[in-house]
């Protein structure tokens, strides 16, 4: 079996936002699925830029390939949907589309030819149960729940222990842009401490700095230094041993579309919880009290009381930390290795026993 990755990997550049850190995974994850002979690349990555290489690979992907995994956010799909839709009439192979983000029924609903498009698709894999209804709703039928998933190890419960540090460290993990929240975070943290008159808490940030969000940014820290710091980016084998020194992640953001982000899985794989603003999809991930505290997401001024209410309530969000690592195995490595793996096979399958030209079992 030949499987084709079409996405953003950018194997030889240092890019940590959550689109490449996906599609890496699920690249390392389909060459470690058995009877996978060979896995095709297709790197998105600055694709305007390639164009003639890129079309000239996915051409030849379609050719030589079983299947093709399409992995790309919101420009991508505006290219890619209907090169390949058009260009596969032809080549009538097994495309699987694994959505990036959590927009694809706001994405259908805005360019309604986009249905053609997903429908065509043997599968579209998508993060949420409840977008996988949304998606029916509009008449896309083969919409088939994938979690987000990361390659990292969950803590263990005997590793746990209680927060004594003070001030209480807070930390956002994610790009930083406007959009993030990650000012909402910022002035909240400052509020927290000016209501308190002390330096009660503390906020580090890390994660890529849009380029449009630059100068804003330093200017923040500037404003805040004494109660806010960039960190950087940091590996994503390396997310969960950063995140476990904090007492809560913030994600306070203003993308109602969020997909499940997977910040979240690593503050739950590091038993941290979250504090986050109710997106779409939020409470699929995320139960309140539970392995965290969530919000309303049209009340962004609750952001200070929540946090508030963390501080005054250590022993609470102590105990949130195992329900953490408990909800963390749902979004493991193997779990949709397994999933991802009876899928391709049985369509493969299919394949072979239709006896269609070019599959064999060899």
């Amino acid at each position: 079996m030949k499987v084709a990755l079409v996405g953003r990997v950018a194997e030889h550049v240092e890019l940590f936002d959550g689109q490449t850190v996906k599609t890496r995974n699920l690249y390392e994850l389909l060459k470690d699925i058995h009877n996978v002979e060979s896995v095709m690349l297709v790197d998105t990555c600055e694709y305007k830029k390639h164009i003639i290489r890129v079309l000239i690979q996915s051409i030849i992907a379609l050719q030589k390939c079983d299947m093709i995994i399409l992995c790309v956010a919101i420009n991508g799909r505006r290219f890619f949907f209907p090169f390949f839709y058009y260009l596969n009439k032809f080549f009538k192979k097994d495309i699987y589309h694994s959505l990036i983000g959590g927009s694809l029924a706001n994405n259908i609903e805005q360019h309604p030819r986009w249905k053609e498009y997903v429908n065509s698709f043997k599968i579209n894999w998508v993060e949420s149960h409840e977008l996988v209804e949304d998606l029916k709703s509009l008449g896309v039928n083969n919409g088939a729940y994938l979690p987000n998933f990361k390659k990292i190890n969950a803590i263990k419960d005997v590793e746990i222990t209680p927060y004594v540090r003070y001030p209480y460290e807070f930390c956002t993990f994610s790009r930083v842009q406007e959009k993030k929240g990650i000012t909402d975070a910022i002035e909240a943290i400052n509020a927290i401490n000016q209501d308190a008159g002390k330096i009660l808490a503390k906020l580090d940030i890390y994660g890529p700095v849009d380029e449009d969000f630059k100068f804003s940014f330093n200017k923040y820290l500037m404003q805040y230094q004494y109660c806010v710091r960039y960190m950087g980016c940091i590996d994503a084998d390396k997310s969960v041993e950063t995140v476990r020194n904090y007492y809560m992640l913030l994600f306070p953001t203003r993308y109602y579309n969020e997909g499940i982000p997977g910040t979240i899985i690593d503050a739950l794989a590091a038993g941290v919880p979250v504090i986050a603003r109710r997106w779409h999809f939020c409470d699929e991930i995320l139960a309140n009290n539970v392995n965290g505290l969530v919000y309303e997401f049209e009340e962004s001024e609750s952001l200070v009381k929540t946090i508030r209410f963390a501080i005054e309530h250590p022993d609470e969000i102590f105990e949130m930390k195992f329900k953490c690592i408990q909800k963390a195995k749902e979004y493991m490595y193997n779990t949709v290795l397994e999933q991802v793996t009876d899928t391709l096979r049985g369509c493969y399958k299919e394949k072979i026993n239709e006896g269609i030209t070019g599959y064999s079992d060899t």
